[in-house]
């Protein structure tokens, strides 16, 4: 199993957790996920946890996503990352990746802002476009947005772009930190 990532919500009071997971293939995923889930120590170790500690996990959301033709092979290097997630207006996904294959990710190398990947589900929610970046720390992370926001070039290529009606909907973005075992 290949361990993108794992984070904890920085900002704000949450148990929430969130890990990604890269597979080669479904069958991959599949065969992998079942022995993981199915292996002996793992088994023992979460059950003689959960008898001290009680359960580890209330929910779980599982999303299949698959990688944008323009997003770079994921990595995270950096301990903040900023997981953004984009709901479109309907028929609008495509004007997005235009958006972004064509001025946002030159927007993004213009500020110094770091890619780790942009996804789409491939089952499911078809218009949400989930991606990441990554920063040193909250502060170059203000720094950086608040140029690239406020670049008139920007403003003015976001307008063109959403001269007929808007693309995005709604956004989310919450700040993310990888746990204390996975730094350093």
């Amino acid at each position: 199993i290949d361990l993108v990532g794992c984070w904890t919500d920085d900002i704000g009071t949450s148990n929430r957790f969130t890990y990604m997971l890269k597979w080669k293939d479904n069958e991959d995923k599949e065969t992998n996920w079942k022995t993981f889930v199915s292996d002996k120590q793992w088994i023992n170790e979460r059950t003689e946890s959960e008898k001290h500690d009680g359960p580890w996990v209330i929910n779980a959301q599982n999303s299949y996503l698959k990688l944008a033709a323009y997003s770079p092979e994921p990595r995270i290097s950096k301990p903040v990352t900023e997981l953004r997630i984009y709901t479109t207006a309907p028929g609008k996904m495509a004007d997005l990746h235009g958006r972004f294959s064509d001025y946002t990710m030159d927007f993004f190398a213009k500020h110094h802002i770091d890619v780790v990947g942009f996804w789409t589900h491939e089952v499911g929610n078809s218009n949400q476009l989930l991606y990441m970046l990554e920063y040193s720390n909250l502060d170059e992370r203000e720094q950086k947005w608040g140029n690239f926001q406020s670049d008139p070039e920007w403003i003015s290529t976001r307008a063109y772009t959403e001269r007929n009606v808007p693309i995005v909907t709604s956004i989310r973005n919450p700040i993310l930190r990888p746990p204390s075992y996975l730094i350093g």
